[in-house]
C-alpha cells in the first residue's frame, strides 16, 4: 500500500509536502493513507506530538488498519520510527524490521 499522490508524483518532494499536510489536515486522507503518512513524520519534530495523536485516534477506530500500515512502513524500510511506535498500539504485532 503506497498512497496514490507518490506514485503519481513519482516525487520525494511531494512526499514531503504531502506527508506534511496529512497532520495538518488529516481528515482530507483514508485511515491507511493517513497513518501511512503520519509516519514519515513520527521523527520530525514539529510535526511527531501530532503525528502520534492522530495515529492513535485512527487505532481506536481502526487497530488492525493502523497495525497493517505500520507495519508496512517498517517492512519496506519507510518510516522505521514507525516500528517502536506500532509495537507501543499493538504489543502483540510481530514486526520484521528491513536490513
Amino acid at each position: 500500500m503506497i498512497p496514490p499522490p507518490h506514485i503519481a508524483a513519482d516525487s520525494n518532494e511531494l512526499h514531503g509536502i504531502v506527508s506534511r499536510i496529512a497532520v495538518l489536515m488529516p481528515e482530507l486522507f483514508d485511515t491507511q493513507v493517513r497513518v501511512w503518512f503520519c509516519a514519515m513524520n513520527l521523527a520530525e519534530e514539529p510535526f511527531a506530538e501530532r503525528a502520534k495523536q492522530i495515529i492513535r485516534l485512527a487505532a481506536e477506530s481502526d487497530p488492525d488498519a493502523v497495525r497493517s500500515t505500520l507495519e508496512f512502513c517498517v517492512n519496506t524500510g519507510f518510516a522505521i520510527e514507525s516500528g517502536g511506535y506500532a509495537l507501543r498500539l499493538a504489543p502483540k504485532s510481530k514486526l520484521q524490521p528491513v536490513g
